[in-house]
C-alpha cells in the first residue's frame, strides 16, 4: 500500500468513527458503482448521506477540501444518481457531504471539517 493510499484509508476510518459519534449509521464503505466509488454511505434518521472523504497531511500546502475538483464533483453527482436508481431511493432523501481531514501523524492529531450538502 502506498503512503497516499495509507493516508486515505486512515482518513476514511477516522471519518467513519466521526460520523458514528455524530449519530450516523454506516451503511457501506468504498461502495462501487461501475468505475465510480462512494467513500462512505451513512444514514441519519430517514436521510441517506453519501460522504466523500479527502485527507491530507497537515504539512501539505493543499487543504484536503481543496482536493475536491470539478471532475470529482461530476463523478459524485453521477454516483449519487446511480445509487438512487439502484436503491430505488427518492433523491430528496439523499445528501452528499464532504469530510476534509488534516492529519498530523507526528502528534497523532486529526482536524475534521464537515461540509454538508456540497451540491
Amino acid at each position: 500500500m502506498t503512503q497516499t493510499m495509507d493516508l486515505g484509508a486512515l482518513g476514511e476510518r477516522l471519518a467513519a468513527r466521526y460520523l458514528k459519534d455524530k449519530g450516523y449509521k454506516i451503511l457501506a464503505a468504498n461502495y462501487r458503482l461501475g468505475h465510480k466509488e462512494i467513500d462512505i454511505i451513512a444514514q441519519l434518521g430517514d436521510l441517506v448521506v453519501l460522504v466523500e472523504v479527502k485527507t491530507a497531511a497537515s504539512t501539505s500546502p493543499v487543504k484536503p477540501e481543496e482536493q475536491l475538483n470539478s471532475l470529482k464533483i461530476r463523478h459524485l453527482k453521477r454516483a449519487a444518481w446511480l445509487y438512487c436508481l439502484e436503491q430505488h431511493l427518492n433523491p430528496n432523501k439523499l445528501r452528499t457531504d464532504l469530510l476534509a481531514i488534516s492529519l498530523n501523524r507526528a502528534e497523532k492529531l486529526a482536524k475534521i471539517k464537515h461540509f454538508e450538502n456540497i451540491f
